[in-house]
């Protein structure tokens, strides 16, 4: 007996019958391909599949079916456990800028529905697993920085700039840290994440934010400092956007050491 029979113990004779019932169950509902279905039967992948869309059983997408046999063990995740080279990675992230900037408007429209779509399709309890993962993610990141802080801060010592990270106790609120403090340059840098402009976790939240990001920026431009408000726009941190970020930053730091800013221009947003 195949494994796919085995797994399948649970079910009748009469529920083993060839048709929209059965099938649709195999595939929509436990998951099953058309390959392991067509096993189950002795037929082929493609008569499987052609049957099952003159039923009306809507076939995968490549994405989805790749995830379903990720999650299900059946096969194995292409680079998961392994490291890509600096080169690999810049590669990719190129190619995926191009590929993006390239695509249709209409297209880039059909991607951001797809996501609404995932969300709208989600039980009430993934909802809230993944709320959760986020605001782990967010508490992480204001104790350790985020993902882009610490690529920004490991740069700018390799360039060669004195950085103290997460700074405390330079201005007068106590409570409030300073993401990068270049104490030779008297330069200190803030990255704001998506909360930061946008209301993503609530209207609350949201007026705490730009509370205390006003209240920042005034005590340290008191004390005379430049102060790099960096607008991180993105959810998921690509190498060339890293690498953008990065070249203005340097850009800007370099042309500080040149010409340090009158008083009215010590505010700058990348």
């Amino acid at each position: 007996m195949s494994t796919i029979m085995k797994n399948l113990s649970n079910l009748s004779e009469k529920s083993l019958e060839y048709n929209k019932e059965t099938i649709e169950e195999l595939y929509v509902n436990k998951g099953y391909s058309w390959t392991q279905i067509a096993e189950l039967y002795n037929s082929y992948p493609n008569k499987i599949r052609r049957q099952s869309i003159q039923w009306g059983i809507k076939s995968r997408t490549k994405a989805e079916a790749q995830s379903i046999a990720l999650s299900s063990g059946r096969t194995k995740h292409p680079t998961k456990g392994t490291e890509r080279s600096t080169e690999t990675k810049i590669k990719i992230s190129e190619k995926t800028a191009l590929a993006w900037q390239n695509m249709s408007d209409e297209d880039k429209a059909a991607h951001v529905q797809r996501a609404k779509d995932q969300w709208a399709n989600m039980t009430e309890l993934e909802r809230q697993n993944f709320q959760k993962l986020a605001g782990d993610a967010i508490r992480k990141s204001s104790r350790e920085g985020s993902k882009l802080e610490k690529y920004l801060h490991t740069e700018l010592t390799k360039a060669g700039y004195y950085v103290e990270y997460h700074k405390e106790h330079l201005i007068l609120n106590e409570k409030l840290h300073l993401d990068m403090f270049l104490p030779k340059n008297n330069v200190v840098i803030e990255v704001d994440g998506m909360s930061h402009f946008e209301p993503v976790w609530g209207q609350k939240a949201f007026q705490r934010n730009k509370k205390a990001d006003a209240e920042k920026s005034g005590l340290v431009l008191s004390r005379g400092l430049v102060l790099i408000r960096i607008k991180n726009t993105q959810t998921t941190l690509s190498e060339k956007y890293k690498r953008d970020i990065l070249s203005k930053l340097l850009i800007t730091l370099e042309n500080i050491k040149q010409s340090y800013p009158s008083r009215e221009n010590r505010l700058i947003t990348l």
